[in-house]
């Protein structure tokens, strides 16, 4: 009697979870090195296989119209879908990729309004593309990453796009670092500085010297809000930067 041996492909890590037609992505995983096809789950939008080792997979990604997906990757034995999901950079609202995000609210651009901080495009540290966010906190300041056209009285940035995730990679320099992310929503009333003001918090961790990748549902925030501020704790001073913050649908 013979036995067929299984070994479906897994995936345990990617060496990135954002994309665009044409990103390079490496999975790390078991069972690879027969993988056929890899194809965003319930799509036909197939990935490029570059090269298939028995522990990496490397891929280039394809366009999509999905905001995000996890992947079918099939090999001899089968098809597994991954438990990583993939986030889809142009169907996403980007708050800063290489640069500040060119299409806010209402026509406006994303702006830093940042206050006990500076927040500036940096190419010294980066974790994908041209330049990463460098934000050099001082005596416990607040960065907010967000803004909009204030040419519209008391409407919320969320009234134009409302999102599930805030995505990002980030990194602490020296020591991790903790971090507040709050709607802001500063100036109620009726003249145009007013909007709805949200309410909620969630405190991260941002580990020292490493990048690493955050996807965080938004359900925290309770109301519309037009900024997120990404406050530190404490007043010893610390720069983090960030990169490829996205807000996901």
């Amino acid at each position: 009697m013979s036995f067929r041996v299984l070994a479906y492909p897994t995936v345990s890590a990617a060496s990135d979870y954002n994309f665009k037609e044409g990103t390079q992505i490496t999975l790390t995983g078991t069972n690879l090195s027969d993988v056929v096809s890899v194809t965003l789950t319930g799509t036909t939008d197939q990935a490029t296989i570059l090269s298939a080792e028995k522990n990496t997979l490397v891929i280039t990604m394809p366009a999509s119209n999905i905001a995000r997906a996890t992947l079918d990757i099939v090999n001899a034995t089968g098809k597994m879908t991954t438990s990583q999901e993939f986030v889809n950079i142009p169907k996403s609202f980007i708050a800063f990729d290489d640069d500040w995000g060119q299409a806010a609210a209402y026509g406006g651009t994303v702006q830093s309004w940042s206050w006990g901080c500076s927040a500036y495009g940096y190419d010294g540290m980066i974790q994908s593309g041209t330049k990463s966010l460098r934000v050099d906190y001082q005596d416990g300041g607040l960065s907010l990453f967000l803004g909009c056209n204030w040419s519209t009285p008391n409407l919320a940035f969320t009234d134009f796009f409302a999102p599930k995730y805030l995505s990002f990679w980030a990194r602490g320099e020296g020591s991790d670092v903790n971090i507040t992310i709050v709607p802001d929503s500063p100036w109620p009333g009726n003249d145009m500085w007013g909007g709805p003001a949200a309410t909620g918090s969630k405190t991260i961790t941002i580990n020292k010297d490493v990048w690493t990748y955050y996807k965080i549902p938004t359900n925290f925030i309770s109301g519309g809000y037009s900024r997120l501020d990404f406050k530190i704790e404490g007043s010893t001073d610390k720069t983090v930067y960030y990169d490829n913050i996205l807000l996901v649908k």
